[in-house]
């Protein structure tokens, strides 16, 4: 008797009658996972910012519902934790401590920023900025300015 409702209360454990719909299913891909156990998948699936399922397309499909993005992968490859390209590690973790300008239009904006966030940190050694925009310099006669360092 105890064994039977020790199976019972496990089948009925594991069982759900329906999925959550997600926000995104992406599908019919090569999809590489890192994971030595499953390195390789068809579909992934992401509700609230989170992946809820990697695997078959099939089983994907049963997390589409209303408001669903369906992303069709068409074969192609889908990589994971890529969240920017090119931006080295260092000169990312120094621009996110440093000043930014690419909102910025004129070269009288750059220079006022330039000068309120040297002001607001008094203590910095070492400035560093940066505005992608080619066509605009801080100063006269250069075509663009990628990286501003300044020392004190």
């Amino acid at each position: 008797m105890a064994r039977t409702a020790l199976i019972l209360l496990l089948v009925f454990c594991g069982c759900r009658e329906g999925v959550e719909p997600a926000d995104y299913v992406f599908a019919n891909g090569k999809v590489y996972t890192v994971n030595e156990a499953q390195p390789w998948a068809e579909a992934v699936v992401v509700n609230d910012n989170r992946i809820v399922y990697v695997g078959d397309t099939e089983t994907a499909k049963g997390y589409i519902g209303e408001g669903t993005e369906f992303v069709e992968l068409g074969g192609k490859m889908m990589l994971p934790g890529f969240v920017e390209s090119h931006m080295h590690v260092t000169v990312g973790a120094a621009l996110a401590q440093g000043l930014w300008l690419a909102h910025l239009d004129t070269r009288e904006d750059y220079l006022a920023e330039t000068r309120k966030y040297v002001e607001a940190n008094p203590d910095a050694t070492l400035i560093m900025g940066f505005q992608p925009k080619p066509m605009i310099s801080p100063l006269p006669g250069l075509a663009s300015t990628y990286l501003l360092v300044s020392a004190r």
